[in-house]
């Protein structure tokens, strides 16, 4: 192959002068360790701040879904009274309404005998 001019090199880019003087970034190199610490604190409050307001919108689709819930339950129950009161108090699905009897019936198909020597 031939050799490519040292602009078509990926490892060659321009970049742009630093917004820092040679003072600033020297400072920003000996406190590297107290920005970063300030960094990362800001980030996990940051999380914090992102994880509570994910659980709070949970427990309020929960609390949303609960309240649903109970209000299908109350209508189910005013439905089941109206029902009830249209049979005069007769309940359909009340098992005590009911007498429960069992039944066996036990029927010999076939009898064999065998003997069995010793």
């Amino acid at each position: 192959m031939y050799p490519l001019p040292l602009e078509l090199h990926f490892l060659w880019r321009p970049r742009p002068r630093s917004l820092l003087s040679d003072k600033e970034y020297a400072d920003v190199v000996k406190n590297l360790k107290k920005y970063e610490k300030r960094f990362n604190e800001m980030d996990r409050l940051k999380e914090r701040e992102r994880v509570a307001a994910v659980q709070a919108e949970k427990n309020r689709l929960q609390h949303e879904f609960q309240e649903l819930v109970a209000g299908r339950a109350r209508a189910a129950a005013e439905r089941r009274r109206e029902y009830l009161a249209l049979l005069d108090g007769y309940d359909s699905e009340d098992d005590s309404e009911y007498i429960v009897q069992t039944h066996v019936h036990d029927e010999i198909v076939s009898k064999t005998e065998e003997v069995v020597r010793k």
